[in-house]
């Protein structure tokens, strides 16, 4: 596990890291259906995210955005055993769809639609980039996030911090694309 949290960007985050004990008891839920026995389920609170590790083979076996305000009716807890120094209770992971982006350049630069597209499927790699388009006006200062959804507020917050911008909402003039999120590109 040292591997994955020597990283920068994760460390001083988890919520909860637990153990799975009884594989069947969680059987049917698309997150942990390649989990086995003594897998770790790490929820990070800062950014809305659990990832399901395995450390035998020392991989991320899935990625997901949670829900830590609630937990979804009709699920129950994910059985996990929290190791004794931790005094969080596990937090069920909510299993969004892919969270569609659209992008908009409200920029002088061409092309960095593309570039920003490269570095989200990287670095969110359950999100599907849906619309590249030009927006209606050029002279945006900076990077704009809006959760159209209004359902994704952490991963677009996380979206913001990553790619240095701003959570606000939908300029006047912009058009509504079909998407869970809109990040206007703007000048720099």
């Amino acid at each position: 596990m040292q591997d994955i949290l020597s990283d920068d960007v994760l460390k001083g985050m988890i919520l909860d890291a637990g153990l799975i004990t009884e594989k069947e008891k969680i059987a049917g839920q698309p997150f942990f259906e390649k989990s086995e026995n003594g897998d770790k389920v790490l929820i990070y609170t800062s950014t809305g995210r659990a990832i399901l590790y395995c450390p035998t083979t020392k991989k991320i076996i899935n990625m997901t955005t949670v829900n830590l305000s609630q937990t979804p009716q009709g699920t129950e807890q994910v059985p996990v055993e929290t190791p004794k120094e931790e005094t969080v209770a596990p937090v069920v992971p909510e299993i969004p769809q892919n969270v569609k982006i659209a992008l908009y350049n409200g920029s002088n630069t061409s092309g960095v639609t593309n570039t920003l597209e490269d570095k989200i499927l990287a670095k969110f790699p359950t999100t599907e980039v849906v619309l590249k388009e030009k927006a209606s006006k050029s002279d945006y200062t900076g990077n704009l996030v809006i959760d159209l959804s209004e359902k994704n507020e952490s991963l677009a917050k996380e979206l913001a911090e990553t790619f240095g911008g701003t959570v606000g909402s939908l300029p006047t003039g912009e058009t509504t694309p079909q998407s869970d999120i809109l990040i206007i590109v703007g000048n720099k």
